[in-house]
């Protein structure tokens, strides 16, 4: 399922599996003039192409490596004469994406993205109309980037989940290092955020401090919670509240459990 709208000048994309006409879990995707920031999945493949027909796309920038965010690289830069880049810590995985083990929820939701060999991203990015800055941002995985347009005050925050107070995460994540993240975009005026799963979300400044200040207390409670010899279940109920479907779905491939584990450094 693909849909589209526009914002200024900026065209936002989503696409993920639907049911009954909903999302199960959208990704975004962003064209702003001739750059593409992630490919979304491949499942709708055939619905971005079209979709992208006759427009030009010159750069696609990927926020990282994981599945929902690069799944249309090969086809894209197969089709068209474009420059791919990514963190180069990201590289490994885009070109080998076996790499990135997927579970089956994973292949059915986004599906698998086929092999592509992005270039080292540069500081800054050029289009037509904007310059944006490549801000490193690891946590949700090494080579994790987000895109500051300095004019706008725009925010491509990727899959940082600023807009989610959440404990509800992935074995891989590193929720301190998310945090250290936050206190570098903290630095920067953002009005804007645009998020990988969550789209458009106003009040940027505000919603970075929460996220931040979310993770900093969730960690000061772990902590003292388990100096008092809490069980991680029983700490995870009392600051994350009881796991929900998705940890039944996946598998206990994302769930409460985990965003806890990250927190004591335990994972």
């Amino acid at each position: 399922m693909l849909k589209t709208e526009k914002y200024e000048d900026l065209t936002i994309i989503t696409t993920g599996r639907g049911f009954l006409g909903a999302y199960i879990y959208p990704v975004y995707s962003y064209l702003l003039d001739d750059l593409l920031i992630d490919t979304g999945t491949t499942i709708c493949r055939n619905q971005l192409l079209d979709f992208l027909d006759d427009k030009v796309i010159k750069i696609i920038v990927n926020t990282h490596a994981h599945e929902d965010h690069v799944g249309n690289n090969a086809i894209l830069n197969e089709r068209r004469d474009i420059t791919l880049y990514a963190h180069r810590e990201a590289i490994k995985r885009i070109e080998n994406p076996a790499l990135l083990d997927l579970r089956r929820y994973q292949k059915f939701t986004w599906g698998v993205p086929q092999s592509s060999k992005p270039s080292e991203i540069p500081s800054e990015i050029k289009t037509k109309s904007h310059l944006l800055e490549v801000i490193h941002t690891p946590g949700h995985c090494p080579g994790h980037i987000c895109l500051y347009e300095p004019t706008k005050k725009w925010l491509f925050s990727g899959d940082l989940h600023v807009g989610k107070l959440s404990l509800e995460v992935q074995p891989f994540e590193n929720l301190l290092q998310i945090m250290t993240s936050l206190e570098i975009l903290t630095n920067y005026e953002v009005k804007e955020i645009f998020c990988a799963h969550l789209g458009h979300i106003p009040n940027g400044n505000m919603v970075l401090q929460n996220k931040l200040a979310f993770l900093k207390n969730a960690k000061e409670h772990a902590e003292k919670l388990y100096s008092e010899h809490l069980s991680l279940k029983e700490i995870t109920n009392q600051i994350a509240g009881k796991e929900t479907i998705m940890k039944v779905i996946t598998k206990g491939h994302m769930s409460k459990l985990n965003g806890i584990k990250s927190l004591l450094q335990m994972q």
